[in-house]
């Protein structure tokens, strides 16, 4: 696939974009889970965080493939 340098750039921000928030989302999780005792709420969020760092995994791995 021949993209456009527009296009390349484009999506190497958004991959640089994606890369720092599922970097985040981790440290997040891992701040989460220290908790020595954790409540339901913080269960579910850690889930809510495990999901949408999962989600940007996959955008990461498409963005990938688009640009290979």
């Amino acid at each position: 696939m021949d993209l456009s340098t527009d296009r390349t750039e484009e999506l190497s921000q958004q991959l640089a974009t994606l890369v720092t928030k599922h970097k985040l989302l981790d440290d997040q999780v891992d701040q989460e889970a220290r908790a020595s005792v954790q409540t339901s709420e913080q269960k579910n969020e850690i889930r809510r965080l495990k999901k949408i760092k999962l989600q940007t995994k996959d955008q990461i791995a498409v963005i990938q493939q688009q640009l290979a």
